[in-house]
């Protein structure tokens, strides 16, 4: 999924952890980053900029 939405945003692996990803809480891995308000940082007005290769965890929201 990583690498989809790297090649969707026209970023390199490594650009995209950078800039939109952080440790998780357990720190056992990556999770999205938030926007300052707590929102998720793909999320423009009502619109995700990832839509077409959005992740799992995103696609479950809010049901899991």
């Amino acid at each position: 999924e990583l690498a989809r939405m790297a090649a969707h945003l026209g970023a390199s692996e490594p650009e995209f952890i950078e800039r939109f990803t952080r440790i998780n809480a357990q720190r056992t891995g990556l999770a999205l980053t938030d926007q300052a308000d707590g929102s998720c940082v793909f999320l423009d007005g009502n619109d995700c900029r990832i839509n077409p290769v959005k992740p799992q965890q995103c696609r479950d929201f809010p049901n899991l």
